[in-house]
C-alpha cells in the first residue's frame, strides 16, 4: 500500500472508529457510576484522610472499614459531573473509549504490518467491547491493558529501558484508578522481565 492511499485509509478508519465509538457506547449510566460520583464527593468534602483511615461513609452498620480501589477515578468522575453534569460523564467515556479503540488499531499496525486485518480487528474489538466502554473503572484497566501491550510490542523492537519504565507508571496510575489486579500484575510482571533482560544481555 502506497503512503497516500495509507494515509487516505488511516483517515478513513479513524472517522469510522470515531463514529462507531460514538454509536457504541452506552449514553446510560449504570449504578456503578452514581456511587463512584458520590464517593468522590465524600473525599472530596472530607479530604484524604478517610481513605488512610478507611472509614464506610454508606454502609447502614456503622464502625465498617472500606478500601477504595479507585479513589482517583472517584474524584475525577465526581468533578466531572459536578461541571458537566451527566453529559460530562459520557463525554469522558466516550473520549476514553475512542483512545483505546485507536490504540487497538495502532497496535495491530505494528504487529502486523497489514492496515486492513488491523482495521478488521479494531471493527470486530468495537463490536465485542460495545458493552464495556461504561463508565466504570474497568474503562481506565482497558487502556491500562492495550498501552502496555503497546508497550510490549514496542521492546520487542526496540529493546530500550525507558519502555519498561512506562509499563511501572501504568500500574502505578491503575493502581490508584482502577486498581485492577490482574493488569496491574501484567505491567509489573513486565516491567521486571523487560530490566532483567536488559541487566544480562547489556
Amino acid at each position: 500500500m502506497e503512503k497516500k492511499t495509507k494515509l487516505k485509509f488511516n483517515i478513513i478508519i479513524i472517522i469510522a472508529i470515531i463514529l462507531l465509538a460514538i454509536a457504541t457506547i452506552p449514553k446510560s449510566l449504570q449504578e456503578d457510576t452514581f456511587y463512584m460520583i458520590k464517593v468522590g464527593e465524600y473525599i472530596t468534602n472530607n479530604g484524604m484522610e478517610v481513605i488512610e483511615n478507611r472509614l464506610e461513609p454508606f454502609a447502614w452498620q456503622g464502625e465498617m472499614t472500606y478500601t477504595y480501589p479507585h479513589w482517583l477515578l472517584d474524584i475525577i468522575f465526581y468533578w466531572i459531573y459536578n461541571i458537566f453534569n451527566i453529559f460530562g460523564i459520557y463525554t469522558f467515556t466516550v473520549i476514553v473509549g475512542i483512545v483505546i479503540y485507536l490504540f487497538i488499531y495502532y497496535t495491530n499496525i505494528k504487529i502486523s504490518k497489514n492496515h486492513v486485518i488491523s482495521a478488521i480487528i479494531t471493527i470486530i474489538s468495537i463490536y465485542l467491547l460495545r458493552g464495556f466502554i461504561t463508565a466504570r473503572a474497568q474503562l481506565v484497566t482497558y487502556l491500562c491493558i492495550i498501552l502496555t501491550i503497546f508497550c510490549i510490542e514496542q521492546f520487542l523492537r526496540n529493546q530500550e529501558k525507558k519502555i519498561c519504565n512506562r509499563t511501572i507508571n501504568y500500574s502505578y496510575f491503575t493502581s490508584q484508578l482502577s486498581c485492577c489486579i490482574i493488569s496491574d500484575l501484567f505491567c509489573t510482571i513486565f516491567a521486571i522481565y523487560s530490566r532483567i533482560y536488559h541487566f544480562f544481555y547489556e
